[in-house]
């Protein structure tokens, strides 16, 4: 190889050196200068996720009644609970959101008596009385769900315990026992379901606490029933400061 070829080569390595240094450099002072302007902008906050409550357990309208009963009352509310003449009761969250579970009680408002009246607090319940284990206060055309006990338990329940208000399938009366037995179980849950058939749909009402609904959906597969998880009993209703003592 002659001296000019030599020059010529060391002059290509020396320039494509000076490419890649040059490349690297930027490169390098690119990620600093992205680093500072990351550092000194201040970071936004996770912004908590908020469900919103839309979904209300409430059906039809109060209506008017003959048999209505204007009696006496203290009524207290302490935070998630309420006293009514020192009964005391937990106030339940009357709606819910479109990610909850759909099974859930409903309450028929038409199917209760006015029992308490004063300035614009109404006690509603389904005998008229007071001293029920269900009470619906409505105040301001805001109902408030007020339960005493474990009604809303629903293993404390036998099928007897209800009439079918509404169903899908006629032939339910014929394995209702079971449908019930597995939905309690929580054995068989829908989770996913690949299906051609449109889920089957039923709706209880308790026979002592007929403005009390319990509906939900589910499939046939053989001899066992899939639904989604029974209700559990969910509080936290939010009350306005002024109602609170």
């Amino acid at each position: 190889m002659t001296e000019k070829k030599s020059r010529k080569i060391r002059k290509i390595l020396f320039r494509i050196y000076v490419a890649i240094t040059s490349i690297l450099a930027f490169l390098f002072i690119g990620l600093v200068i992205s680093f500072f302007i990351d550092f000194e902008q201040p970071q936004e906050e996770p912004k908590e996720k908020t469900l919103v409550y839309d979904l209300s357990i409430f059906d039809n309208q109060f209506v008017e009644n003959q048999n209505a009963k204007y009696q006496d009352a203290e009524v207290r509310f302490l935070n998630e609970i309420c006293y009514i003449n020192d009964n005391k009761y937990n106030v339940t969250r009357s709606s819910y959101s479109a990610y909850e579970s759909r099974v859930f009680w409903r309450v028929d408002l038409s199917k209760l008596i006015l029992c308490y009246t004063i300035d614009d607090v109404n006690i509603y319940s389904s005998n008229g009385e007071l001293d029920n284990d269900i009470l619906i206060v409505n105040r301001n055309n805001e109902n408030y769900f007020l339960v005493k006990g474990n009604i809303l338990q629903q293993y404390n329940y036998e099928i007897d315990d209800f009439n079918i208000l509404e169903c899908s399938d006629p032939d339910i009366v014929s394995y209702q026992k079971k449908l019930w037995e597995d939905h309690l179980s929580n054995r068989y849950l829908i989770t996913t379901v690949c299906s051609s058939e449109l889920p089957e749909y039923v709706s209880f009402q308790l026979k002592n606490h007929p403005e009390l609904i319990y509906s939900f959906l589910y499939f046939k597969f053989d001899d066992f029933y899939c639904s989604p998880y029974s209700y559990t009993r969910r509080t936290g209703a939010e009350i306005p400061e002024d109602l609170l003592n």
